[in-house]
């Protein structure tokens, strides 16, 4: 896999620019990711099944499963090293849980 040129390759087979596919794609994995913060993993696999069809599905399924085979450490460690900055990110979390929250306690 060319990590540079995924998006260029996405945008060459969608017959689209590259700012669309690269919009498009974090827009679902954001989708994904939120419900996985309000509701559980599981639900990101749901969500994908059922929003994006099986095939799509199964390629999350995928990465989750190879995550699983090494030490939770090593791809923890990835992250935190692949772009220090992205933790100016965290607030879009912090929002999810909060949101999550809420809905717990109204539910009660």
């Amino acid at each position: 896999m060319d990590p540079q040129h995924v998006v260029e390759h996405i945008a060459k087979a969608r017959n689209c620019s590259t700012e669309l596919a690269r919009a498009i794609v974090t827009d679902c994995l954001s989708a994904l990711h939120e419900g996985a913060v309000k509701e559980g993993i599981g639900i990101s696999m749901w969500a994908a099944y059922f929003a994006f069809g099986d095939l799509a599905a199964y390629h999350l399924g995928g990465l989750f499963a190879e995550a699983g085979k090494f030490e939770t450490g090593e791809l923890l460690e990835t992250y935190q090293r692949l772009d220090p900055s992205m933790e100016r990110f965290r607030t879009i979390v912090e929002r999810w849980e909060y949101e999550a929250a809420r809905a717990r306690e109204s539910e009660s």
